[in-house]
C-alpha cells in the first residue's frame, strides 16, 4: 500500500491502519525506490484498506485497486527501462 506523507491528525494509528492507506503510487511513500532494492521475481501482494472507497461495492473497489496497481507497475517498467539505459 501507499500512504500520505504524514498521518492525518484526525486518524488514530489504528484507524489509519484500517482505513487510511492508499493504492500504490497514490501516496508519498518512496515505493519505487523500495522496489528498486528488491531482487527480480519477488512475489508481492496488495493490501490497501482505502477508507475513501468503503461505500463502493467490492467489485468496484477491486476494479479500482487493480487499475491503480497496474498503473504503478507500468511506471515501474518505464523506470527500470530508464535506469537500465542510464547504466549502459
Amino acid at each position: 500500500c501507499d500512504a500520505p506523507a504524514a498521518r492525518p491528525a484526525e486518524l488514530s494509528l489504528a484507524d489509519e491502519a484500517r482505513t487510511g492507506r492508499l493504492y500504490p503510487g497514490d501516496g508519498k511513500l518512496p515505493l519505487h525506490r523500495l522496489f528498486d532494492m528488491l531482487p527480480d521475481g519477488v512475489p508481492v501482494s496488495l493490501e490497501a484498506p482505502v477508507g475513501g472507497f468503503a461505500q463502493l461495492s467490492p467489485g468496484e473497489r477491486l476494479r479500482i485497486a487493480g487499475e491503480r496497481t497496474l498503473a504503478f507497475f507500468a511506471q515501474r517498467r518505464e523506470r527500470r527501462t530508464e535506469l537500465a539505459s542510464v547504466a549502459r
